[in-house]
């Protein structure tokens, strides 16, 4: 609620950097804007000049102690959003006016006395003071947060950890997607608002495989980009991890998916490779054509998830300087798409065969390979799959 608060002489604001703490609460409250610049001001109506946060310091030049009108002038700040109200008294009024002191409350805006000889040009240096204290202190917890956050890049990384130490500057809800989408890593309040507030996704890799999904709304200080840029400099370096243990574990889900479209793997096997994943009940094969440097550029982008049932092609190349490779996804219109973005990024030709049990997954693979003749040898990459859907 808006009270009256007297500013003391010679001017030494309460050390808190939110106006509601200069009125009857102690401190600012969930929703309260946050302190931006003062304005010293006589005109009535200053909606057209206020972006929010302000402190507007007034005499009350245009307005008699009973006018009826400054209702009308507390509900246009209170709609502008300001910071608080500072009266000068003993200049056009020796008290605030009662009208002025029901508005505030009625519209909980808060209001402090300014009394003589204090000018108004103390109580501004007062605040920008405070300001630029509060702006050092946010500085200096998101320079200790980057050095916490820098500190882990040179040891083993936990990608939750990481999310954890933004979240508590930030105040965000963060998750690490892999290249088909699933959830890596995330703080504990990610699954329950991603569907519901606005979502930005930063690349970690070139190839935009492994994203960083940061949730909310409300703009983010400078600080808070500061802090999320150290952490996506991190999990970066962290989930690209060693080369070599990336190389083996590539050939081991390229011999896997082999196994599966030639028939001679059981899907049970996948729990050798991830325990913790289950393949579905459907599936497609794709086949991926284009030139051996395209192949590889696909072959070897960052993947995680079942995005890994991919394997190079056992057959001759249709013709020199022409590769093919394979793809098992999802029978799911959704999955079929983000593959097919993905080999168009790489400027492949793609066929897709049709859906398949799992367990028959060789099925799907030998209807894409009767449509692989359908597929230009002289202009190998054309903005249209052939599917025999």
């Amino acid at each position: 609620m808006g009270a009256v608060q007297e500013l003391p002489h010679g001017c030494p604001l309460p050390a808190a950097g939110s106006a509601r703490s200069w009125a009857a609460s102690p401190a600012s409250g969930a929703g309260d804007p946050e302190l931006s610049w003062v304005s010293t001001t006589e005109l009535l109506d200053l909606s057209e000049y206020l972006e929010g946060g302000e402190i507007i310091l007034t005499t009350g030049l245009t307005l008699g102690a009973e006018d009826p009108r400054w209702r009308d002038f507390v509900a246009i700040l209170s709609r502008a959003r300001v910071a608080g109200i500072g009266f000068g008294i003993g200049v056009n009024h020796e008290r605030i006016p009662a009208p002025l002191i029901r508005a505030a409350s009625v519209y909980r805006v808060a209001l402090f006395e300014v009394p003589l000889p204090v000018p108004f040009i103390a109580v501004s240096k007062a605040i920008a003071e405070l300001m630029r204290a509060d702006e050092l202190r946010a500085a200096r917890g998101a320079l200790r947060a980057q050095q916490r956050l820098l500190d882990r890049s040179r040891g083993d990384q936990d990608p939750a950890e990481v999310l954890s130490n933004i979240a508590q500057v930030t105040g965000r809800q963060l998750a690490l997607l892999g290249s088909d989408n699933t959830v890596l890593a995330s703080t504990g309040g990610f699954a329950s608002v991603r569907d519901s507030v606005s979502t930005e996704y930063i690349s970690l890799d070139a190839e935009g495989a492994l994203r960083l999904a940061v949730v909310g709304d409300a703009p983010l200080s400078p600080e808070g980009r500061s802090v999320i840029a150290a952490g996506s400099m991190v999990l970066g370096m962290g989930l690209r991890g060693d080369r070599l243990e990336e190389t083996r574990e590539r050939e081991r889900w390229e011999r896997f998916t082999a196994g599966l479209l030639s028939g001679a793997e059981r899907p049970q096997s996948l729990a050798i490779l991830n325990p913790t994943l289950q393949l579905p009940e459907r599936v497609r094969a794709v086949a991926v054509q284009g030139t051996a440097e395209d192949i590889s550029a696909w072959r070897h982008r960052p993947r995680s998830g079942l995005d890994r049932l991919i394997a190079a092609s056992q057959d001759p190349p249709r013709a020199p300087g022409i590769a093919l490779a394979w793809q098992l996804c999802t029978d799911s219109d959704s999955a079929v798409e983000v593959a097919l973005k993905v080999a168009a990024t790489h400027h492949l030709d793609v066929v897709v065969g049709r859906s398949a049990p799992v367990s028959s997954a060789a099925l799907s693979y030998r209807s894409a390979s009767t449509r692989l003749r359908s597929l230009s040898l002289t202009a190998p990459y054309t903005p249209h799959p052939a599917s025999p859907w």
